[in-house]
């Protein structure tokens, strides 16, 4: 069997963030214990330990069972009270009469909850204790008569601040009385909001802030910022609490990934409408040097108020609003790090590019009518949000064929990968075009050709490769020599060529640097003088193509 406390907040008794709301607008509730369940109860044997706790609190409340009460700071709470103070006057007159109190134990209300307690006094023990879980932990209470739980872990539980109220909470909502609970006081303040301010202190220590002059925050805020609702280095959360005169800030650094403020705070009161008493916005701009009024619409209040958002996804899901909207702003903008840049090319130079992703970018941008706002951010992350749209025009910018960049674009490799091998193929098809072209030569020319046009568009490891395919006799072994000696990789393969061989690729060598290392114009002139020196006679103007 389980109970309902209506209210702002779930109890954390079961570690839910539940709203049961306390009347039909979704937006009006009442604090404390709201929509509190208590899970199924598990009897268990009692620990020395707790089971003195549990006579310990028995004996006081033989002592003194008013206790469970606030104190009442004016007629009207006492006149509100009046029923449950009639059931412990009821209870105080027979506490000594253990028959009599075993037969009020049975009435389902409070009266009954301290009469079942007062019969552990009596017996001074508590042997088998019923466990109820909770957030954290677990309530532990001894069933006494038939008591509603909530009740008997309220009157066994009195100098909790928190489970204390579940004694109460009836005849406070019914009434729409403001009850504050702390670990030093408890009481009642009738139809009007007035929290004391030991209350006020409690709650904030609570949350480890500077507290002055009501005006409370953490460490990374300062009191004028909070009391001008100023825009800070940080986002933060500001939570005025007009009941208190009080002024709440928490930054997006030190708020709570798991818990809010309202929820730490309503756990110990209760009140009519929360809502009436705490207003809540989020401070904070996308960029830095924004002069807007620093209070733009806060969203997300629902959510906050019921408890399903802590504060750090409050500041964070509204600051995601804000960034959208800049986005989707009919105004062309660059934001990176907070700061809004009046061009692209200024924009592209704070993201510090290479060469190519530089080229890439001026490209994008300029075909994109998008703004765009990033923060730390390498230049391929920027690429990335044009690619699919435009990346693969850029890349048939760059190597003049569609086939070939829709082959580059089908990469698993990141944009910015992509575009430096987009880049490479560029250049090799221009070291291609820009040599001189040949037709039907033969096979030692052609092997030459060969090794030449693969170290300036391969380089020397794919030259080598070709080497090992094919020799032409001893001017193509000797000519193969000299390309290893040209690029330093002739000792690993000295072994496989004679003697004669080495000597006519050291006298080739020369020739050989030259051909690699020459101009496209000169290049023809160089493969001759090659082919010359080598011994063959094959001349190479019979063979190129004009």
């Amino acid at each position: 069997m389980s109970f309902h406390i209506l209210g702002f907040y779930p109890l954390c008794l079961l570690g839910m963030w539940k709203l049961h709301t306390f009347m039909a607008s979704p937006r009006r509730r009442v604090g404390c214990c709201g929509g509190v369940r208590i899970g199924k109860s598990i009897v268990r044997n009692a620990s020395k330990t707790i089971e003195k706790q549990i006579i310990d609190h028995a004996d006081k409340l033989f002592e003194d069972p008013y206790r469970v009460l606030p104190t009442f700071k004016n007629e009207t709470c006492k006149k509100r009270f009046k029923k449950i103070t009639k059931q412990i006057q009821k209870v105080d007159k027979i506490k000594d009469k253990q028959d009599k109190l075993e037969k009020l134990s049975n009435k389902r209300n409070l009266g009954g909850a301290i009469a079942g307690t007062l019969l552990i006094h009596h017996a001074q023990k508590a042997p088998f204790l019923a466990a109820t879980p909770i957030t954290g932990g677990t309530i532990l209470f001894a069933i006494r008569g038939n008591a509603l739980r909530e009740h008997l872990i309220a009157v066994q539980h009195f100098d909790d601040p928190f489970l204390r109220l579940l004694a109460i909470r009836d005849v406070v909502i019914e009434n729409n009385l403001f009850v504050y609970s702390w670990d030093n006081g408890y009481i009642c303040t009738g139809d009007k909001a007035d929290p004391p301010e030991e209350f006020i202190e409690f709650i904030i220590n609570k949350q480890k802030l500077t507290y002055s002059n009501h005006v409370a925050y953490c460490p990374h805020l300062k009191k004028d910022i909070l009391e001008n609702k100023k825009k800070s280095s940080h986002p933060y959360l500001h939570i005025e609490w007009k009941s208190a005169h009080t002024t709440i800030g928490i930054c997006q650094q030190c708020s709570s990934k798991t818990t809010n403020f309202l929820f730490e705070t309503t756990k110990y009161l209760i009140e009519p409408d929360i809502v009436e008493d705490f207003s809540v916005d989020i401070i904070g701009s996308i960029l830095k040097d924004d002069q807007s009024p620093s209070t733009q619409e806060t969203q997300y209040l629902d959510e906050y108020f019921s408890g399903t958002l802590s504060d750090k996804q409050m500041i964070e899901k509204n600051m995601k609003e804000r960034l959208k909207d800049l986005k989707d702003s009919t105004e062309h903008r660059y934001i990176l790090n907070e700061v809004s840049y009046n061009d692209a090319e200024s924009f592209i130079d704070a993201l510090h590019p290479n060469k190519y992703e530089k080229e890439a970018l001026q490209f994008l941008l300029d075909k994109s009518n998008d703004s765009i706002v990033v923060s730390d951010v390498t230049p391929n992350t920027v690429i990335e949000q044009l690619w699919n749209e435009y990346g693969k025009q850029f890349l048939e910018e760059i190597v003049m064929d569609s086939s070939r960049a829709d082959d580059l674009f089908q990469l698993s490799e990141s944009p910015s990968k992509i575009i430096k091998t987009a880049f490479d193929l560029k250049k090799r098809i221009q070291i291609i075009n820009d040599l001189p072209s040949y037709e039907n030569l033969p096979s030692l020319a052609r092997f030459v050709d060969k090794l030449a046009r693969t170290y300036r568009i391969e380089g020397k490891e794919k030259m080598v490769i070709e080497i090992k395919k094919q020799s032409e006799g001893a001017k193509g072994k000797a000519i193969s020599y000299g390309f290893l000696l040209a690029i330093n990789k002739e000792k690993d393969m000295k072994w496989k060529y004679k003697k004669e061989e080495i000597e006519s690729g050291e006298f080739l060598k020369p020739y050989i640097d030259s051909l690699l290392t020459c101009s496209p114009e000169k290049y023809h002139q160089a493969f001759q003088d090659l082919l010359t020196y080598s011994g063959a006679s094959i001349d190479l103007s019979k063979y190129q193509h004009t």
